[in-house]
Protein backbone atom coordinates (compact mmCIF):
# COMPACT_ATOMS: atom_id res chain seq x y z
CA UNK A 1 0.00 0.00 0.00
CA UNK A 2 1.93 3.30 -1.36
CA UNK A 3 1.45 6.55 1.35
CA UNK A 4 -0.38 9.35 -0.07
CA UNK A 5 2.08 12.18 -0.54
CA UNK A 6 0.53 15.38 1.27
CA UNK A 7 1.37 18.81 -0.67
CA UNK A 8 1.81 22.05 1.01
CA UNK A 9 2.86 25.58 -0.09
CA UNK A 10 4.95 27.86 2.14
CA UNK A 11 4.15 31.66 1.34
CA UNK A 12 7.63 33.31 2.93
CA UNK A 13 7.38 36.74 3.50
CA UNK A 14 11.23 37.16 4.87
CA UNK A 15 10.84 41.19 5.78
CA UNK A 16 7.15 41.00 7.15
CA UNK A 17 7.43 44.01 9.92
CA UNK A 18 8.29 46.51 7.08
CA UNK A 19 5.76 45.04 5.24
CA UNK A 20 3.18 45.61 7.91
CA UNK A 21 4.25 49.07 8.14
CA UNK A 22 4.18 50.00 4.68
CA UNK A 23 0.88 49.10 4.09
CA UNK A 24 -0.42 51.04 7.68
CA UNK A 25 2.03 54.35 7.30
CA UNK A 26 0.50 57.52 5.47
CA UNK A 27 3.68 57.81 3.50
CA UNK A 28 6.59 56.39 2.57
CA UNK A 29 10.26 57.54 4.02
CA UNK A 30 12.07 58.50 1.14
CA UNK A 31 15.64 57.57 3.75
CA UNK A 32 13.92 53.98 4.50
CA UNK A 33 12.66 52.52 7.38
CA UNK A 34 13.79 50.76 10.26
CA UNK A 35 12.30 49.29 13.53
CA UNK A 36 14.06 49.50 16.26
CA UNK A 37 13.42 47.13 20.02
CA UNK A 38 15.52 46.36 22.98
CA UNK A 39 17.98 43.59 23.23
CA UNK A 40 20.24 43.61 26.65
CA UNK A 41 19.85 46.74 27.11
CA UNK A 42 20.45 48.77 23.67
CA UNK A 43 18.17 49.88 21.32
CA UNK A 44 18.91 48.01 18.13
CA UNK A 45 17.43 47.42 14.62
CA UNK A 46 14.76 44.98 14.17
CA UNK A 47 14.23 45.01 10.26
CA UNK A 48 15.37 47.63 7.55
CA UNK A 49 13.27 48.43 4.47
CA UNK A 50 15.66 48.18 0.92
CA UNK A 51 16.13 51.23 1.21
CA UNK A 52 17.92 51.20 4.49
CA UNK A 53 19.83 48.09 3.68
CA UNK A 54 20.91 49.38 0.80
CA UNK A 55 22.55 52.11 2.66
CA UNK A 56 24.14 49.87 5.27
CA UNK A 57 21.83 49.25 8.21
CA UNK A 58 20.94 45.98 9.45
CA UNK A 59 18.71 44.53 12.07
CA UNK A 60 20.91 43.68 14.75
CA UNK A 61 22.80 47.25 14.48
CA UNK A 62 22.79 49.52 16.83
CA UNK A 63 20.47 52.37 16.58
CA UNK A 64 23.28 54.97 17.52
CA UNK A 65 25.62 53.48 14.98
CA UNK A 66 22.17 53.59 12.22
CA UNK A 67 21.59 57.14 13.09
CA UNK A 68 25.52 57.91 12.29
CA UNK A 69 25.81 55.29 9.47
CA UNK A 70 22.38 56.85 7.66
CA UNK A 71 20.61 59.52 9.60
CA UNK A 72 17.79 59.81 7.25
CA UNK A 73 16.38 56.55 8.26
CA UNK A 74 12.49 57.05 9.47
CA UNK A 75 13.22 54.73 13.25
CA UNK A 76 9.82 53.10 13.97
CA UNK A 77 9.56 51.24 17.34
CA UNK A 78 8.97 46.99 16.94
CA UNK A 79 5.73 45.97 17.25
CA UNK A 80 5.60 42.31 17.17
CA UNK A 81 2.52 41.26 18.42
CA UNK A 82 0.94 43.22 16.22
CA UNK A 83 3.41 41.66 13.62
CA UNK A 84 1.89 38.46 14.33
CA UNK A 85 -2.11 39.54 14.56
CA UNK A 86 -1.59 40.88 10.84
CA UNK A 87 0.03 37.92 10.02
CA UNK A 88 -2.48 35.71 11.54
CA UNK A 89 -5.43 38.21 9.86
CA UNK A 90 -3.50 37.52 6.45
CA UNK A 91 -3.32 33.80 6.93
CA UNK A 92 -7.33 33.87 7.37
CA UNK A 93 -7.38 35.63 3.92
CA UNK A 94 -5.08 32.56 2.70
CA UNK A 95 -8.21 30.62 3.23
CA UNK A 96 -9.77 31.24 0.51
CA UNK A 97 -7.06 28.84 -1.55
CA UNK A 98 -7.46 26.35 0.93
CA UNK A 99 -9.19 25.17 4.00
CA UNK A 100 -6.27 24.20 5.99
CA UNK A 101 -3.87 27.33 6.42
CA UNK A 102 -1.53 28.34 9.75
CA UNK A 103 0.92 30.94 10.55
CA UNK A 104 4.84 29.18 10.27
CA UNK A 105 6.46 31.25 12.72
CA UNK A 106 7.25 35.31 12.44
CA UNK A 107 7.37 35.43 8.84
CA UNK A 108 5.05 32.38 6.68
CA UNK A 109 2.08 30.98 6.09
CA UNK A 110 1.66 26.96 5.39
CA UNK A 111 -1.18 26.16 2.96
CA UNK A 112 -2.25 22.57 2.83
CA UNK A 113 -2.69 22.26 -0.92
CA UNK A 114 -3.60 18.03 -0.84
CA UNK A 115 -7.19 17.97 -2.66
CA UNK A 116 -7.74 21.62 -3.74
CA UNK A 117 -4.52 22.62 -6.37
CA UNK A 118 -7.08 21.38 -8.92
CA UNK A 119 -9.60 23.88 -8.04
CA UNK A 120 -7.25 26.73 -9.24
CA UNK A 121 -5.51 24.22 -12.48
CA UNK A 122 -3.07 22.87 -10.93
CA UNK A 123 -0.08 23.94 -8.14
CA UNK A 124 2.27 26.51 -10.42
CA UNK A 125 -1.63 28.27 -11.43
CA UNK A 126 -2.49 28.24 -7.67
CA UNK A 127 1.22 29.72 -6.84
CA UNK A 128 0.76 32.21 -9.88
CA UNK A 129 -3.01 33.50 -8.24
CA UNK A 130 -1.38 33.73 -4.68
CA UNK A 131 1.88 35.50 -6.10
CA UNK A 132 -1.05 38.13 -8.25
CA UNK A 133 -2.81 38.93 -5.42
CA UNK A 134 -0.17 39.11 -2.75
CA UNK A 135 1.06 42.03 -4.98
Amino acid sequence: MRQARRRALSVWLPNWPITRLQRVMPASSPGGIATVTVVDNARRLAAVDAIAAAAGLSPGQSMTDAFALWPQVKIVEAEPEEDERSLTRLADWFQRFSPAVAVDGPDGILLDIDGCAHLWGGEEALARAILQRLT
